[in-house]
């Protein structure tokens, strides 16, 4: 478990984070994944709500960190220890919290951009086909052209606007969700969305690196080492009076159960941890192999454009043919970036649930 002076240190430095990521927020009208993070964990009820459960909890056991003139086992040794346990559940429970809200954050923000880029591909798609259409227009009225594949050109490029229409609508509610979650104007408009640094690692790391990291940080498995910690220290402060104000066998019995609760705990936690890493890896190995698998696929779909292109312009395939290819290009594409997309917010949790939670699973 961390110490309360660790804690303090960290909230210090979350506090300058979030004023100077506002101070450049005011300055620009361009939004990345992490302003949406420390925006969201500020503007966060629930955050609030823990925060001042955590503050509570330091106001009512902090003056039992350090004691002075005392001379009871008790107030020198377990209160300050069980002062500290509690201060550091309340803690944990927070940062847990603000993990959550942050990888909420992470989700909202990949979507949006997810139907950004639908949104840039069937933009390029229209502006073609509408300077095509008008091309067919001029052709049709000199004869270069039937008006069966002018018609059809016309038909492509309105069933194409409905698409991008549709299209915008999500990316504009996406938009709309963001400010919501940041506690902005739902209307704010921003200019530029910065995804350069959302890509996954070109290395894995290994799934042991994971659990001993996992093992050592989560906080269902430090709050069950120190909760046994406490009651060690508790038992060993109370055994002169318990142990001759009932019977012995009893009370070994009692203490005995106690500590076998406490170290059954620690090892369900530990068994949770590892159950939920070695899941989420072979999860991750998935999201990685999908998005290597669409980067074929989109060399495949480019190849079959290219060649269907060709036939094209030397008269061998239709119009219809041609936009079929062209489509099927185009969502090549978009599946290679939700691939890679998926990839890297998955990546996150993994790093979060390797960390003191939340885990995959939760």
């Amino acid at each position: 478990m961390n110490t309360v002076k660790k804690h303090i240190v960290g909230i210090s430095a979350a506090l300058i984070m979030v004023f100077g990521a506002y101070t450049a927020y005011g300055a620009e009208d361009s939004l990345d994944i992490e302003k949406v993070a420390i925006k969201a964990i500020q503007y966060s009820t629930e955050v609030k709500a823990k925060a001042s459960a955590a503050d509570l909890t330091l106001d009512r056991y902090g003056k039992d960190l350090h004691v002075t003139n005392a001379w009871s086992a008790s107030s020198v040794i377990y209160a300050p220890l069980n002062a500290q346990y509690q201060i550091d559940l309340s803690y944990g429970d927070l940062q847990i919290t603000e993990s959550s809200v942050r990888l909420s954050a992470y989700q909202h923000y990949i979507t949006m951009l997810k139907n950004k880029y639908k949104v840039e591909l069937q933009q390029k798609f229209v502006d073609k086909l509408t300077i095509e259409n008008e091309d067919a227009e001029n052709k049709l009225k000199s004869g270069g052209i039937s008006e069966y594949d002018a018609g059809m050109i016309a038909a492509n490029l309105a069933k194409e606007r409905i698409t991008l229409k549709k299209y915008q609508r999500s990316y504009d509610a996406d938009v709309i969700n963001l400010n919501k979650v940041m506690g902005e104007p739902v209307l704010n408009k921003y200019a530029n969305f910065i995804d350069q640094n959302i890509k996954p690692s070109a290395t894995l790391r290994p799934l042991e690196d994971y659990i001993q990291a996992g093992l050592a940080s989560r906080y269902e498995v430090t709050s069950a080492e120190s909760s046994l910690e406490v009651t060690k220290v508790r038992q060993a402060i109370e055994a002169p009076d318990k142990s001759q104000s009932m019977p012995l066998d009893y009370y070994q019995a009692t203490t005995q159960y106690d500590l076998a609760q406490g170290q059954n705990e620690i090892a369900k936690a530990r068994i949770q941890v590892e159950l939920d890493l070695t899941s989420g890896y072979s999860e991750l190995e998935s999201r990685l192999r999908t998005w290597e698998n669409t980067k074929i696929l989109l060399e495949s779909a480019q190849s079959d454009y290219d060649l269907v292109k060709q036939n094209y312009d030397l008269g061998r395939a239709g119009k219809d043919e041609l936009i079929t290819a062209e489509k099927d290009y185009m969502e090549a594409q978009i599946q290679v970036k939700n691939a890679e997309l998926d990839a890297w917010l998955f990546q996150m949790k993994m790093e979060l649930a390797s960390g003191i939670g939340p885990g995959i699973s939760q």
